[in-house]
């Protein structure tokens, strides 16, 4: 038969963290104190040629006039295929913005078919408008980015 459950007393006194008194022999909980500097993000490798993802970038890699000025770029020079029927999708582009702020290493991990996997890393490449880089602790660094260019085409 298992036991009673505690009764309310029991707990009034009771240290309920999880300190460990052989990893702190002082068994001192610091709260006020942080486990870390918040300010600082990503900590950088040392390698200079690591490729950063957007996630915990201090500054993201920004294109000349914003995201705005980016898709207005994509609408008016992507080259839609002539298909049979309408589609409607978004092409997942993926690319490093380059510490100098060019774009390297084009590539849609997934092709879609009709042309609009070639389509895409065409129209990125031929972009030779230098981005902002990507700033991590007051440096620039390689940043690999993903965006998706939606296509909509009526037959």
């Amino acid at each position: 038969m298992p036991d009673d459950p505690p009764k309310i007393e029991q707990f009034k006194n009771a240290d309920p963290s999880s300190r460990n008194a052989e990893a702190s022999p002082t068994g001192d909980i610091n709260i006020g104190t942080s486990a870390g500097d918040l300010d600082k993000g990503v900590e950088a490798t040392g390698d200079d040629n690591t490729i950063y993802s957007t996630v915990g970038l201090a500054v993201l890699p920004e294109y000349p006039g914003g995201m705005a000025a980016f898709y207005k770029y994509v609408q008016s020079n992507f080259r839609y295929p002539e298909v049979d029927r309408d589609l409607k999708m978004n092409v997942y582009v993926t690319f490093v913005v380059e510490k100098d702020g060019t774009i390297t290493d084009v590539n849609v991990p997934r092709d879609p078919g009709y042309g609009l996997k070639k389509e895409a890393e065409r129209l990125i490449k031929a972009n030779k408008v230098k981005w902002s880089p990507g700033i991590q602790n007051g440096k620039p660094v390689r940043v690999r980015y993903q965006l998706p260019i939606k296509v909509d085409i009526k037959a």
